[in-house]
């Protein structure tokens, strides 16, 4: 399984972040800085669950891949976590397994 590991922070609900917490299973898109792809993920692991306006370290697997190429999830990347049209998180991956 490919999959990457964000450190994670969440928009707190007041600032459009999501209303709810999320655990394994949750799947956003990822958008790179620098790109307008959205890439599809699914959080696989994460130590708890992860609430609206938190930092947490998070792993995603590429749920796409290899069909879609990830190639611009680099370690040092900064990410937007995207729901439909709303920007619900921010991150920096941490750690590529490919």
């Amino acid at each position: 399984m490919s999959c990457v590991v964000l450190n994670l922070k969440m928009k707190p609900e007041a600032n459009g972040g999501r209303h709810a917490p999320f655990s394994e299973g949750y799947a956003p898109h990822l958008v790179a800085s620098g790109t307008s792809e959205m890439l599809g993920v699914r959080v696989v692991e994460c130590s708890e669950w992860i609430y609206p306006g938190t930092e947490s370290k998070v792993k995603f697997s590429l749920i796409y891949f290899p069909s879609v190429n990830y190639e611009s999830l680099k370690v040092g990347t900064h990410v937007d976590v995207v729901e439909g049209s709303h920007v619900v998180g921010h991150g920096i991956v941490d750690e590529v397994a490919r």
